[in-house]
């Protein structure tokens, strides 16, 4: 179940300290700040924050009080809050299990998600990163809509560190989906429809919009493999190992996959090309998993 953070902060205290102390849980995929001095509402997302708990003696509301120090170490991670987005994520309730993989720009391994700093704080090994998600729906409802056997694609540019925020994002539905179907695809796949896609949204600043195609996904051995004719051509496989399963698992804390995710290679000639973007990510990192996910 995704968690959500609800706290009151001075201001002025954030920006002469650059922390403040809340009562909550530790862990959640969007923290929700509520300025004390106007009330206005923002967010942010865990990796912009360096976060430090340490239990107080006493409880409140039959809750352990956590002191939780929290360092901003991108303030351009903060986005403004729209209530309404939270009546949207709680408004239809939906879940599904599936495959996912994704092949990025950056050189192996990817320092976005694992290098000595915070997660989404490093410098992308170009400069950005650019990276399409790859998912296959083998069961899944939204509402009384069935989501069984579709395909998705959401495609992500970040110009610089990925905490920084400003991305583009465009999502692709499988075309045999009908108009019910393509809803309920888009509200998740945008995050609009909450889940774990909804950790990405607070640093999106431009939605290149949903669009209809072919989606191919296919499974062989280990190997992940998608294809949109004329736009897309990816496939990845599990990094090399000594281990006798032939694969590396991680636990990251991506939000797709948290507790389980492998370490994986984009093949040569993966490529896409569509909304005025051409990338060609051969070789570079990759990562894969089974999913589960929920609204609830």
């Amino acid at each position: 179940m995704q968690q959500r953070l609800s706290l009151h902060l001075n201001t002025s205290e954030v920006v002469r300290r650059e922390y403040f102390v809340f009562s909550g849980p530790s862990q959640a995929s969007e923290i929700e700040l509520s300025r004390a001095d106007d009330g206005t509402a923002i967010r942010c997302c865990p990796g912009s924050l360096n976060v430090n708990t340490a239990p107080a003696p006493r409880r409140t509301l039959g809750q352990a009080r956590r002191r939780i120090l929290l360092h901003l170490t991108s303030p351009k991670a903060i986005y403004p809050f729209d209530p309404r987005e939270r009546a949207m994520a709680n408004q239809v309730p939906w879940h599904l299990n599936g495959d996912y993989f994704e092949n990025c720009s950056c050189s192996l391994l990817c320092p976005c998600l694992m290098s000595a700093a915070a997660p989404l704080t490093a410098q992308p090994t170009e400069g950005f990163c650019n990276v399409p998600l790859i998912f296959h729906i083998e069961s899944g409802r939204y509402g009384e809509v069935s989501l069984d056997g579709l395909n998705a694609l959401v495609v992500l540019h970040a110009p610089g560190v990925m905490a920084d925020g400003d991305w583009s994002a465009a999502t692709y539905i499988d075309e045999r989906a009908d108009d019910e179907q393509t809803e309920a695809l888009a509200a998740i796949f945008s995050g609009e429809a909450g889940g774990p896609m909804a950790a990405f949204t607070p640093l999106i600043s431009k939605n290149l919009g949903v669009s209809k195609v072919p989606i191919t996904f296919r499974i062989e051995g280990k190997t992940r493999s998608a294809q949109i004719p004329g736009i897309l051509h990816m496939s990845v496989d599990p990094l090399p190992t000594m281990h006798p399963s032939g694969e590396m698992w991680v636990n990251a804390g991506h939000p797709v996959s948290p507790d389980k995710m492998a370490l994986a290679v984009g093949a040569a000639g993966n490529t896409f090309s569509d909304r005025g973007m051409r990338w060609d990510n051969s070789g570079k990192n990759g990562l894969y998993a089974s999913i589960r996910w929920t609204n609830q």
